[in-house]
Order: structure tokens, then sequence, then C-alpha cells
């Protein structure tokens, strides 16, 4: 096997595309609208979009008040066997009245996981969403 196979074979593969479509309204007045889950064999990536106005964030002079302001927009998730997931990696944009993002999360669940719950970040309903594999 030459370097560059060797390479390839390291790489993550994509199992497969759940489909999400789930629109969740937030404090703000705006809405977060989960579009998908993509189930790779190392991790998860989860597709949303934040909709309407006043989804930017406000003027943060600091790292500290950047850092509290992060924290607001954390996602949580683990599956129905225990499994809790950790960000890995994402990235987004868009402009001030709809952005796209993806998240990372690690591992991939487990082939006996049926469900994956995630707290939506300033969701006002509270409820996570649910996910099944």
């Amino acid at each position: 096997m030459d370097e560059f196979e060797t390479y390839l074979a390291g790489v993550p593969t994509l199992d497969r595309v759940i489909p999400i479509a789930e629109t969740r309204f937030v404090a703000a007045g705006g809405r977060t609208v989960i579009g998908s889950l993509e189930i790779w064999s190392d991790r998860l990536v989860l597709h949303y979009t934040l909709a309407g106005q006043g989804i930017t964030p406000p003027d943060l002079p600091t790292q500290e008040t950047q850092d509290e302001f992060m924290k607001g927009l954390t996602w949580n998730a683990r599956d129905d066997l225990g499994t809790t997931y950790q960000l890995c990696g994402g990235g987004g944009g868009g402009d001030d009245r709809l952005q796209n993002h993806s998240l990372m999360l690690r591992p991939a669940p487990p082939a006996e996981a049926t469900i994956i719950r995630f707290d939506v970040p300033a969701d006002e309903s509270g409820a996570p969403l649910e996910v099944g594999l």
C-alpha cells in the first residue's frame, strides 16, 4: 500500500444521512431549523440553520463575554445506551437573517443505539430533539 492509500484508509466514511427537518423556537424570537444528521464511521455531523431577526451575536468586546455567549449555544447529545458525544469541530456562516451551521461530535453511535437526544440551545420548549437511528 502506498502513502496515499494508507492516508485514505484512515479517512472517516459516511454511513448514512438521516433527514430531520424540525423547527424549534428560541427565546430571542428566531428559529433553529435542524436539517439532518450524518452518521460517519467515527463521528456525527448535525446540520442546522438559525433563522429570523436578531440571530447575530451582540457586540461582544471581550473574550469573557464571547465565552459566555458561546456557552448558550452548547449542544449536548446522548443516546439511549448512555453514550455521551463530545464536540470535535464544526462551523458555519451567513447573514443577519439566516445562518447555516454544522456541528461535529464524537464518537460514532454504537450499532445497538436506537435514539440520539440533543439538547437544543435556547429552545423555548426545553424538550430534547430525538433522532431515531
